[in-house]
């Protein structure tokens, strides 16, 4: 477990929350505290000590700035042999750079910076689909920024 992890899972505590891995999945993707994340899914109808389906993660995300994207087949992380969790990390193939959501049938976890941030790292988790997670607001911004450097 990575130290973002367990900070999370701290405040998870603090709070007597369960059943919680989409506010921690969300909380790594964007960036956010614990209480953002947790206030922004229960916005949209998540219940304390209950799990919420994935459409409130895409309305939080979107609603925010955000832009989740499935990974195309031919994406090293969607290999064949890429079935589980821990084959993404014997594999080698996440990369170091980006942010992804992966589900599986009964989880969602967070990858930020080529680690998994979660407990199931290492684990026969299979892997249902895997998501690139973009903050679109800042992307726009440094396209601007470039636009008027080149100027």
């Amino acid at each position: 477990m990575t130290k973002r992890f367990q900070q999370l899972c701290k405040r998870s505590n603090h709070w007597r929350e369960t059943n919680d891995c989409t506010v921690k999945a969300l909380a790594i993707v964007t960036g956010w505290t614990y209480e953002r994340a947790h206030g922004e899914l229960a916005l949209r109808g998540r219940n304390h000590g209950k799990g919420t389906s994935m459409s409130n993660i895409w309305e939080a995300l979107n609603q925010n700035g955000f832009t989740a994207e499935r990974l195309p087949d031919h994406h090293p992380m969607m290999k064949e042999n890429i079935k589980t969790i821990g084959a993404l990390t014997r594999e080698g193939v996440i990369p170091s750079r980006g942010v992804f959501i992966v589900e599986t049938s009964r989880h969602v976890l967070g990858i930020r910076a080529g680690q998994i941030h979660d407990w199931t790292d290492g684990r026969r988790h299979r892997i249902a689909s895997t998501s690139k997670c973009e903050n679109y607001v800042w992307s726009k911004k440094k396209d601007i920024y470039r636009v008027k450097r080149k100027a």
